[in-house]
């Protein structure tokens, strides 16, 4: 190839392109290497400097195109030798010298000593810190990668190594490179022999600690204050050989008034402990437990607060090795000193605090924690009995939990360390005397203390179970506090799921007692709150077992048919219901346990099932037959099987469909689509659109898409509001599970055929609300045609009777809370970033519209319509498409509709935290509104959002606020009387930001 030629077009500005040829000629061999360097002779001897410089980056820029380990050694070693002598060469080469070092560092063919002639060679002809700081940092990357791929060549340089790296990054200031040169340091400290400078390495670094740097906002891969702190702390905890000189620095940076520099300094300590191990921590415990006792105590830095706790957890591992015992001894006298003071006077307010220590240091170590049980527990028991304030009382109990909390982790480990055997019965003592205080919230904490207890199998003994056991009962039975009882319930779900044997014996049958007692008489001497429905909640929060599930699910189905037995009456409805939501709630123990989940869907899914069936096939005049026909029941029980079908196996899921829709083809009389249809047989369309949601298109099998058409006629037709709703879900569904295009352009067509024939008929609000469904399930697919829909919903804004509602119907398109039944999670065909393009499609239409649209009812339709889908858009698409929508958005925030201001205000919300810059030119038009809106009487949430937007203002510019900043303080005077206590904490913030607007800052 003509290499001449490339070059040439090289020098005259055509770079890339020439050395993309080069590289390319070289790899396929049509050029040596070689050839290409004599090529260059001229220019690299040229006497202009220029020349050679430009020369010397087109060598080093075919490099860097070559692939790694293509340079033979022998050229590899040329090169090298080149570079180290070009490095002599004027100060306006050096850059481009560097740059061709990197590209040949970074090919794993150096051999011999060139890796430590070019480390000597950098190190003696550059001056790091004179360089701009693109070729500072290539230096830096040149030393990376010579660590990286020739270490053991550099090895052979010894202190030497140590001492060329110090000078070179003597006063660097750019956080880019600081990230750099401080990724390098622990690979030296640790590999190289340090000793002769190792006071010179720790300044040369330390001297930035503690960073405060704060990045530009405006660049995202900008360096971050966490990635410079987190490089400098490796940095300076490198090595143990660091300690001596670390550990003064960092109780030094303690005794500051800067919080930020203690907060660092309490961090990289507990960075640093384990690197420095305990020989080196020892002499410094003192300074250390003075530190922590200070903020710990005395500070009023929750962050740093926890930064302490986390210190002291790590201490204590630290120094519970065999050989730090004595200083372990030391640390804990220390600490059990000053929290064993606080506990013996609970009216000083310091026992919380004291607890979470000693948690932090029980945490460590199970030696520290034995060490803090004994000391401790005598303590709390005898200050329980001495002090009698229900205050003091709660404080001692919250303490006791918080310590056996952190005893407990040491029974789920392996191997076992009972620290809390010897205290047991005082503990548990001291817990039952609590749950029997005339006192509620002594019961709250004592019912705190034993679910702790009862956290794991190996804590307490079978005998203390069963004693716990017995208390929950009475707990449960007597109590006369509701919130008491809500812990009561709690405790009996821990007995069930970490002791189902002893649930089964004790707490099981007295729950069965009270719910057969309840069936015989509505008083059976049971206490009040003793319901059916109380009883039947408490047993579902019990199913959390594989070995009691059984027992409840027959308790529950045994309550069912009870209930189908005996007449009707209008109490068997909600009884009913009651069941169904127990099975709801005892259902979600099952999503992760297959075998639970088998369990209950043989069991009672399919057991309900057959009622519904059967319910709908028949007459009504059996009681059965009767409740499972009852509407609210139908929804309910519904809703429960669709739940467990999203979670059922494919196999469950193809057998229930294929078993529904054989009952609707084939059974004789039976079909609930038939506008003839008695309302209790048209009601089985709830339960197919209960299901058919939940199961992935690949397990329904192709007789169901039969149903789409009758569904649609039930859809427009159907004069009963919930089967109505159920036959649209249902037909969204099928267009959104369609898989043959061939089949999904004939559904379509159907469907338009029926829409259009709704809309000519005068059913235009079932054919909104079918419009919409079908727009939500061809869309989640992101299927053409859902334009098309949804245009035909846009139409329908100028139609006065019908208009509010197609725009309402909006609110359903992108909004996965109102869509339930057709999500991701649900099973529904989902495509990726479906509500971006949705959005993007409809936005212009929308727009278009309002700007053309001459009636004022007519905009607020498309206001509401823009503002539903503002509503439900991610937060990214939000902020790059708002820009031109936001006099429109301006607009809606003047509406009278909720709905339609909360949109507006989030959107509004989205703005201020992330591109505030976008308001400015409407400052004045929105602060007004939002004044005004603080005190909207129709809705909390539109209060609470005006007011935190109103605190937002504040970071726009301060000359566009201040003439407004007495007038929006005076008017929050009258927010802080709100009769709702979050509007009132809200404004009190918000007025805050406003009174400090202009004020320096702290």
């Amino acid at each position: 190839m003509s290499e001449r030629v490339h070059v040439d077009s090289y020098f005259r500005g055509d770079s890339t392109h020439a050395v993309t040829l080069l590289s390319k000629g070289i790899v396929g061999q049509e050029l040596a290497f070689q050839k290409l360097v004599e090529c260059l002779a001229p220019e690299l001897i040229n006497s202009d400097a220029e020349v050679r410089a430009k020369a010397t980056r087109l060598l080093a820029d075919v490099v860097h195109a070559l692939p790694s380990h293509f340079l033979k050694p022998t050229e590899a070693a040329h090169l090298g030798r080149f570079f180290c002598d070009r490095l002599k060469d004027q100060h306006v080469v050096t850059p481009h010298v560097l740059y061709g070092m990197l590209a040949l560092v970074r090919h794993q063919v150096l051999e011999g000593d060139l890796p430590v002639d070019i480390m000597r060679a950098v190190s003696k002809e550059v001056h790091v810190q004179a360089l701009i700081r693109v070729d500072r940092s290539v230096v830096y990357n040149i030393i990376h990668a010579l660590l990286e791929n020739h270490l053991q060549a550099l090895l052979t340089m010894g202190a030497d190594f140590v001492f060329a790296f110090i000078q070179m990054m003597d006063g660097e200031q750019d956080p880019r490179n600081l990230v750099l040169a401080f990724n390098l340091v622990p690979t030296i400290a640790q590999r190289f022999p340090i000793d002769r400078f190792i006071e010179d390495l720790f300044d040369v670094t330390s001297c930035y600690f503690p960073i405060s740097f704060t990045p530009q906002a405006d660049d995202p891969s900008a360096i971050t204050q966490e990635q410079l702190c987190g490089a400098l702390r490796a940095c300076i905890c490198a090595v143990p050989a660091f300690a001596n000189l670390t550990l003064p620095l960092l109780l030094e940076k303690l005794t500051s008034n800067v919080a930020m520099a203690k907060l660092e300094s309490m961090v990289t300590l507990s960075f640093g402990a384990p690197v420095f191990g305990p020989v080196e921590i020892t002499p410094f415990i003192e300074g250390i437990w003075l530190a922590v006792h200070t903020e710990v105590f005395r500070s009023s830095s929750e962050q740093l607060v926890n930064a302490c706790m986390e210190c002291m957890t790590v201490l204590t591992k630290v120094l519970s090795t065999e050989s730090s015992t004595a200083a372990l001894k030391d640390l804990m006298e220390r600490v059990l000193k000053e929290c064993c003071h606080h506990y013996k006077q609970p009216q000083l307010g310091l026992t919380g605090i004291s607890s979470r220590l000693l948690r932090s240091v029980c945490t460590g170590a199970a030696s520290a924690c034995s060490m803090v049980l004994a000391e401790v527990v005598p303590i709390l028991v005898e200050q329980y009995a001495v002090h009698t304030s229900s205050a003091s009382q709660c404080s001692l109990l919250d303490s006791v939990q918080t310590l056996t909390s952190a005893a407990a982790m040491y029974y789920t480990a392996s191997p076992v360390t009972p620290v809390l055997a010897p205290y047991l019965e005082s503990l548990l003592s001291l817990v039952f005397t609590s749950l029997n205080d005339g006192d509620v919230q002594l019961r709250v904490f004592g019912c705190t203390c034993m679910k702790v207890l009862l956290g794991s199998q190996s804590v307490l003994t079978s005998q203390q179970v069963l004693l716990c056991v017995e208390q929950v009962v009475r707990t449960l039975q007597n109590d006369e506090s509701a919130d008491v009882r809500g812990r009561g319930q709690q405790l009996a779900a821990c007995v069930c799921r970490h002791f189902p044997e002893i649930g089964l014996q004790s707490l099981i049958p007295s729950v069965a007692e009270w719910l057969q007692l309840r069936r015989t008489s509505c008083d059976a001497g049971l206490k009040p709150h003793l319901t059916e429905e109380y009883v039947l909640n408490l047993s579902a929060q019990m199913a959390a077992n594989i070995k009691v599930l059984p027992v409840l699910v027959e308790m529950w189905l045994g309550q069912l048919e009870f209930l189908c037995q005996g007449g009707w009456s209008d109490s068997l409805s909600p009884r009913c219901l009651h069941v169904i939501s127990s099975l709801q709630i005892a259902s979600e123990h099952c999503y992760d346990d297959s075998a639970m989940l088998t369990l209950v869907w043989q069991s009672v899914v399919l057991y309900l099932v057959q009622l519904l069936l059967s319910a709908a096939q028949s007459d009504v005049s059996s009681t059965q037959n009767k409740l499972f026909t009852d509407l609210p029941v139908v929804e309910a029980t519904s809703e429960f099987i669709g739940t467990l079908v999203r979670h059922a196996d494919a196999s469950c899921q193809a057998a229930l469909v294929s078993e529904l829709v054989a009952a609707v083809s084939s059974t004789s009389g039976f079909n609930p689509f038939e506008s003839a249809a008695e309302s209790h047989q048209s009601q089985f369309v709830v339960l197919l659109a209960a299901v058919v949601p939940g199961v992935k298109p690949t397990n329904l099998p192709d007789s169901l898409f039969a149903l789409l058409s009758p569904s649609l006629s039930m859809a427009v037709q159907s004069s009963n509001a919930v089967t109505a709703s159920a036959a649209c879900v249902l037909c969204a569904s099928l267009l959104n599970k369609l898989v043959d295009e061939t089949a999904v352009t004939g559904a379509l067509q159907t469907t338009s055929s029926a829409l259009q024939s709704a809309l000519d008929s005068g059913r235009v609000p079932s054919a909104i609300s079918l419009l919409a469904w079908v727009t939500r399930g061809l869309l989640l697919r992101s299927h053409p045609m859902s334009l098309t829909f949804s245009s035909k919903l846009i139409a329908l804004f100028a139609d006065p009777d019908c208009g509010a509602c197609a725009a309402a119907a909006f609110s359903l398109l992108l909004n996965d809370d109102n869509g339930r039944n057709l999500t991701a999670e649900g099973g529904a065909t989902v495509r990726f970033l479906h509500k971006q393009k949705f959005f993007v499609q409809v936005r212009p239409q929308l727009v278009d519209g309002f700007v053309q649209a001459t009636e004022d009812s007519v905009k607020e339709c498309y206001l509401a319509a823009l503002s539903h889908l503002l509503f439900a858009v991610p937060e990214q698409v939000l902020l790059a498409e708002i820009p031109p929508l936001l006099p429109l958005v301006v607009q809606c925030l003047s509406s009278s509709e909720p709905r339609l201001i909360l949109s507006s205000l989030t959107s509004v919300m989205s703005l201020l935290r992330g591109s505030s810059d976008l308001l400015t030119s409407h400052a004045s038009n929105i602060l007004p509104l939002l004044m005004d809106l603080s005190r909207f009487k129709g809705n909390l949430k539109v209060r609470q959002m005006s007011l935190t937007c109103l605190g937002l203002m504040t970071v726009l510019p301060h000359h566009l606020l201040y003439p407004y900043k007495d007038r929006v303080v005076q008017h929050l005077a009258a927010c802080l009387d709100d009769h709702k206590r979050l509007v009132r904490r809200e404004a009190v913030q918000c007025r805050g930001q406003w009174f400090l607007l202009g004020a320096a800052p702290s």
